[in-house]
């Protein structure tokens, strides 16, 4: 269906397609019209086995008439997720259609949902075998603790074939779904002055490791890691594991410097630091 104000008449027969079809005046999204200037009783029907599914790691009954996306554990900020519309068929054409997010059943209205996957507009899977590549989805948390639920966010998948039925994803929080705080590390004294010694000497000095994100049952625990030393620093190779919200270690991680010759040393080391995914060992 090419220029805008042509049309076509059907009849009372369907018009089988097994390659691909578009229609310019169908619009997208919330005002999609897969029957626009198409009259008739006839139906536009989709070749072959064509079948339609929607797929992701979140995403269950994906080839069913109401798929449900759940959100589970995250962290505070934005998580980001995604969906595909898959063409799962082996034979027949490409599916296009629309993603409706306030008509045909969908609603899409809390603000903690963004991103093209929830906005409405128009899909394309390609040939059979093929999908649309991430949609993706994005949920924003401001404040750590239990997920207020989402309730009644849908999907609506509007194919632009009358013989490949309307899909919901509804979109849900998982059961005890919670967000998280990130281990936050920080090391001091920074900068650490050592104290003089003779040439092969040992001496070293410990940081202080701490996990300075807020102390609580929401707050994920630190890991922290030596990397590169620059100039004469040197370390012992000590790290510090699960290390609580709000808590310290005053031991694990010592520096030094190079003391093979005399004179003035200095250098810098880094400390790699890492959320652990977990509140006090539990993942």
């Amino acid at each position: 269906m090419g220029a805008a104000g042509s049309t076509l008449n059907i009849g009372t027969q369907n018009l089988t397609i097994t390659n691909d079809y578009t229609n310019v005046a169908s619009g997208s999204g919330n005002n999609f019209d897969r029957r626009a200037g198409v009259s008739g009783a006839g139906q536009i029907v989709a070749g072959g086995d064509a079948a339609q599914a929607i797929t992701g790691s979140s995403v269950t009954d994906g080839n069913t008439a109401n798929a449900t996306m759940t959100i589970g554990n995250v962290r505070v900020g934005t998580n980001n997720l995604a969906y595909q519309i898959a063409n799962t068929g082996s034979s027949g054409p490409q599916l296009r259609g629309a993603v409706q997010t306030s008509v045909n059943g969908a609603n899409l209205t809390d603000s903690r949902l963004g991103g093209a996957g929830v906005t409405a507009g128009n899909y394309d899977t390609g040939g059979p075998g093929n999908d649309t590549g991430d949609r993706a989805v994005t949920f924003t948390v401001a404040t750590a603790g239990n997920l207020a639920p989402l309730t009644g966010q849908v999907l609506n998948l509007r194919s632009n074939f009358e013989n490949i039925a309307d899909q919901k994803l509804n979109i849900v929080v998982g059961s005890g779904a919670a967000a998280y705080n990130p281990a936050v590390g920080s090391a001091s004294p920074s900068p650490l002055q050592l104290a003089n010694q003779r040439v092969g000497g040992s001496g070293s000095a410990a940081l202080t490791v701490s996990n300075t994100a807020a102390a609580g049952s929401f707050s994920e625990d630190l890991i922290a890691n030596f990397g590169n030393n620059s100039g004469a620093a040197s370390n012992n190779g000590g790290s510090v594991a699960g290390l609580l919200a709000g808590s310290s270690n005053a031991s694990a991680m010592r520096v030094g410097v190079d003391t093979s010759s005399a004179g003035a040393k200095s250098g810098s080391v880094t400390i790699d630091y890492q959320t652990a995914g977990a509140v006090n060992g539990v993942s």
